[in-house]
């Protein structure tokens, strides 16, 4: 049976010492170390270009360390939102930092929940990702069994989350620049999806801040629990008052659409006589090309990988919860008030 490439061999094929190529290994992701990064590169790229294979098993008793991250969710979905972007950008950093990401998937009635995924299943550190209905007793562990950082999560330390309160001034500061005064913000809650999450009432807020900076009231339609059909009915007979808004700001892409759905019902036009403006990571299939604020999931994910990075090197040290910012993207919703135009 061929032997595999060792360490060694990498070390007398540069003219290094092995020590030279365990360090250039072990500082992989780190700038913690005495090898500079011309060599580190080369040492690493030689070392595939041999075929070598680090030992998991043995660096991990060398090191401490698995370089593996758990990602935990709840059993429930309704619990757990986890984006395909948010994965794309967290398994991006991690790798660039030469870890692993698993997922798990938990009961939240275990008590050690977290001291089992250290103790049994070779992780380092956990992610965090309930979004609503968080179990105390997770609240109880994630303070010391483990390095830990929340994800989507509204908390002052350990955390990554959304700047929603940010996007909501944001977004409604594009609307005051392009002239609009009579704007109404829209966050229906859907009689099938009553839980609701931190960033409806950050985003809310951030609405009311730029509108009463403006010196304008801040109008909200928050109908609840209504069906499909009653939203777009309760905007369209808000359309149908004779003051009525010139621009709406949406929640996300559906209230967008009960808009758009209660103007041609009321023989207007978007964005003429209307502009339309919605939160939402892609709102792609609606028929509509929405200017829209874009939630930031694939930049949560990179934060929340440095995060957790970070924590495993000081988990006595609590981290200041850090929030990322939207992007706007604009589309063919926004136009200035007709009243501008006349």
């Amino acid at each position: 049976m061929a032997r595999g490439v060792t360490q060694k061999d990498i070390a007398q094929r540069l003219g290094v010492t092995q020590k030279t190529v365990s360090e250039a290994f072990s500082a992989r992701g780190s700038a913690q170390t005495a090898v500079s990064e011309e060599l580190r590169a080369k040492i690493i790229a030689t070392a595939e270009a041999m075929g070598y294979r680090r030992h998991a098993a043995a660096h991990a008793l060398a090191t401490g360390r698995f370089r593996t991250i758990a990602l935990v969710l709840g059993a429930e979905a309704v619990v757990s939102y986890v984006s395909p972007h948010f994965l794309i950008g967290l398994n991006k950093a991690l790798a660039a930092a030469d870890h692993l990401l698993v997922m798990a998937s938990v009961d939240d009635q275990d008590e050690r929940l977290l001291s089992r995924l250290s103790a049994e299943h070779a992780v380092d550190g956990a992610l965090l990702n309930w979004n609503v209905h968080i179990p105390d007793r997770l609240m109880r562990q994630a303070a010391g069994a483990m390095p830990a950082i929340w994800v989507n999560r509204m908390a002052a330390t350990d955390c990554v989350m959304p700047d929603d309160r940010k996007a909501g001034r944001e977004a409604t500061e594009v609307l005051l620049q392009r002239g609009h005064r009579r704007i109404v913000y829209l966050d229906a809650v859907i009689a099938h999806t009553p839980d609701l999450h931190f960033s409806r009432n950050e985003r809310i807020e951030g609405f009311r801040d730029a509108m009463r900076e403006a010196g304008l009231q801040p109008e909200l339609m928050t109908p609840k629990l209504m069906s499909a059909q009653e939203v777009t009915e309760s905007v369209r007979a808000r359309l149908a008052q004779p003051d009525r808004p010139t621009a709406l700001l949406s929640y996300a892409v559906d209230g967008g659409v009960h808009a758009a759905l209660a103007v041609e019902r009321c023989g207007l036009q978007i964005p003429r006589d209307l502009s339309v403006m919605i939160f939402e990571e892609f709102p792609i299939g609606t028929g509509y090309d929405f200017d829209y604020m874009q939630v930031p999931f694939e930049a949560v994910g990179v934060t929340a990988a440095e995060e957790v990075l970070a924590k495993i090197e000081a988990p006595q040290r609590r981290r200041k919860t850090r929030r990322v910012p939207f992007v706007y993207v604009p589309g063919q919703t926004l136009a200035p008030p007709p009243e501008q135009r006349a």
